[in-house]
């Protein structure tokens, strides 16, 4: 987008980038071509994008392919099995099926996730 060169550098922890200015590099990117770029990284990152075979991202409205802003991430998702390694976990720890979790009770029903799209976040470039 901004015509750089790039190069790395370096072995595991200590790889490194450097970007180089060319004489085609530019301060003002195209930005069509930078909000496609942001929002492919965007799927990449949130499980979305193109060449999945279940439609990508999994969304919870029918044929939608593609969770949107305010969507409740895995509202409609099956209940976990006895077969679960994290299900029979917390059953060798006493917990049976219907009982809350936590010193002080727990939750009576899961947290749910609500997708956000306008923000990318922390850690972000």
């Amino acid at each position: 987008m901004y015509k750089l060169n790039s190069q790395s550098s370096g072995k595991g922890e200590a790889r490194a980038t450097t970007l180089r200015r060319t004489a085609k590099t530019t301060p003002n990117p195209n930005e069509r071509k930078l909000d496609a770029r942001l929002r492919s990284w965007e799927d990449a990152l949130l499980g979305g994008g193109k060449g999945r075979r279940d439609g990508g991202g999994g969304g919870d409205k029918k044929g939608s392919g593609k969770h949107r802003e305010g969507d409740i991430v895995g509202q409609h998702a099956a209940k976990i099995g006895s077969e679960n390694v994290g299900y029979q976990l917390l059953q060798a720890m006493g917990w049976s099926e219907g009982d809350r979790m936590g010193v002080t009770g727990g939750l009576e029903a899961p947290i749910h996730a609500v997708f956000k799209a306008t923000k990318l976040g922390l850690g972000s470039i």
